[in-house]
């Protein structure tokens, strides 16, 4: 009676080991992007709702901030970044006005069409940026690419594939919670007539 019931013990105990490693195996990647042979981990991901930018049409600013970058916020919004680090601006077209709805958004460089599902005109990777001085040592626009959005939740998972201006392409994965501000067009973003002119400056 005892072998049968060691030889049970051990099977069960095999078969945590293995669902244990399956488990690991299929948890979520880290959230960062990667550019160049360069990985930075992301610490911070809010975004801006910039209004109706055409019809139907809904204006996000999405920032990727590297964990060596901290926001300073006034009046419960974001006011300035502090510290230095790589700082990721995505401008993206949603056709829903109360946030990024799920699918998959492609490049577009459009200047006078803003159509949902794209994003891109005017975005960047500002790299090693110093929020005391606004200068960064380089710049990565885009010009291609995809962008997967999906949304469980109160939670966005973000797959990133895209390429750069400089024959480079810049992937990342982000998982958790976004918190949207209403920007609106020349007021957070300093932008008075171009709703996705790139951030240079401190928001």
């Amino acid at each position: 009676m005892k072998r049968p019931l060691i030889q049970f013990l051990t099977i069960i105990l095999i078969g945590s080991l293995l669902i244990a490693g399956c488990k690991k195996d299929e948890s979520d990647p880290p959230n960062s992007f990667k550019y160049n042979e360069k990985e930075s981990l992301i610490g911070t991901v809010f975004a801006g709702n910039l209004g109706e930018v055409s019809t139907g049409s809904y204006g996000y600013y999405v920032y990727f901030l590297e964990n060596t970058l901290t926001v300073q916020y006034v009046n419960s919004g974001p006011d300035e970044i502090t510290g230095t680090g790589d700082y990721m601006m995505i401008a993206m077209v949603s056709s829903d006005s109360t946030g990024l709805k799920p699918g998959e958004y492609t490049y577009s460089s459009s200047e006078t069409t803003f159509n949902p599902n794209t994003f891109g005109y005017e975005s960047g990777l500002l790299i090693d940026y110093d929020g005391s001085t606004d200068l960064y040592s380089g710049l990565m626009l885009f010009n291609g690419g995809k962008i997967t959005v999906s949304k469980n939740g109160d939670d966005y998972t973000f797959n990133l594939s895209i390429s750069t201006t400089v024959n480079s392409t810049i992937t990342g994965f982000y998982k958790g919670k976004i918190a949207i501000y209403g920007f609106g067009i020349g007021k957070k973003s300093g932008v008075k007539t171009n709703p996705f002119a790139f951030p240079t400056k401190k928001l």
